[in-house]
Parts: structure tokens; C-alpha cells; sequence
């Protein structure tokens, strides 16, 4: 409970600081999206790997061409860089 409530109470000082700072905006969501991305990759996946259920693997695998048939699909609407 007390991580739960210094986490929300984290989140909502770096909202109201991001707000007072336009400019850096853009390296704090390069810096965050980098962190879930190590997370992923380090935490997650090995865990998805000792599972011995074949489901928990297809998830995962499903996700990510999920994740990339909508960057495509944005990209060709013109709606990603």
C-alpha cells in the first residue's frame, strides 16, 4: 500500500513538472518508453520463457506483431513519422 501511494504521488509531481516544462516533453517520453522497453526485455520475456505453457509464448509473439502491424497501419494513414 505505501509503494502504491508514493507511486501515484510520484507520478503526480512529474505530471505537474512536465507541465511547467514544454521543452522536455519529448526526452522524458523517449526516456520512460526506453525504461518499459528494458523492463520487457529484461524482466518479462525471460519469465514468458520459463513458462512451459505454449500460450504464454503465442501471447507475447501476438503482441509484438500487433504492436508492429499498428505502427504500420499509422505510418501508412500518414499518422507516424
Amino acid at each position: 500500500m505505501t509503494a502504491s501511494v508514493i507511486l501515484a504521488v510520484a507520478t503526480l509531481v512529474g505530471a505537474v513538472a512536465m507541465r511547467q516544462m514544454d521543452a522536455w516533453k519529448g526526452a522524458a517520453l523517449g526516456l520512460s518508453c526506453g525504461i518499459a522497453v528494458y523492463v520487457a526485455a529484461t524482466d518479462l520475456i525471460p519469465e514468458i520463457n520459463k513458462r512451459h505453457e505454449r500460450e504464454f509464448s503465442v501471447s507475447a509473439f501476438l503482441g509484438i506483431v500487433l504492436y508492429f502491424g499498428v505502427f504500420w497501419l499509422m505510418r501508412l494513414l500518414g499518422l507516424h513519422g
